[in-house]
């Protein structure tokens, strides 16, 4: 999904918002995309940028990506969107739209599942997270509703993960 995603987007700028320690976001730099990273948490930020200097990476928010309209050629949300509750999201898709041009495509990655679930442990750590978990066509309702149209979908069980299980959607911007 992510090299569709790349042949999808490329030509342009894109955004890979809530990027965390910044992996997605060296991956399609690596693929010569012209992208940059976005994470509402300075300390995921310093951790991406000590780990990929290179990268153009800024601390932000994905509610409110500070970019003109029509400006980027893609968004990525790798497994960010987790973060957001059922009634946050439409309006952050809205701000996907906002700032993609026409026939744009966005990638959004989400644990599947129906609603939130308390995490405490999350790779050797203790956390204290609610992960909130969708159904791919509920998700795909509201890229829609949102100004998208689906164009891939796939669920996929993650390596090391028995049982869990992600989904990811591309949509292009109408």
């Amino acid at each position: 999904m992510l090299s569709i995603f790349a042949e999808l987007a490329s030509g342009g700028r894109i955004a890979d918002v809530g990027c965390g320690p910044g992996q997605i976001t060296q991956y399609l730099h690596q693929l010569g995309l012209d992208v940059f990273g976005i994470d509402l948490s300075p300390g995921m930020i310093e951790q991406a940028r000590a780990n990929f200097p290179e990268l153009d990476l800024e601390v932000g928010s994905m509610a409110e990506i500070d970019r003109p309209d029509a400006s980027l050629s893609g968004v990525i949300a790798w497994l960010s969107t987790i973060h957001l509750r059922d009634d946050q999201l439409p309006a952050v898709l809205v701000g996907f739209r906002r700032v993609l041009t026409d026939g744009a495509p966005v990638l959004m990655a989400f644990q599947v599942g129906d609603g939130p679930k308390h995490v405490d442990q999350q790779w050797g750590s203790q956390v204290d997270l609610t992960v909130h978990r969708r159904r791919p066509e509920a998700v795909a309702a509201m890229l829609q509703g949102a100004g998208f149209h689906v164009v891939m979908s796939t669920v996929f069980e993650p390596v090391g993960r028995p049982g869990a299980q992600v989904a990811c959607l591309i949509g292009l911007s109408t």
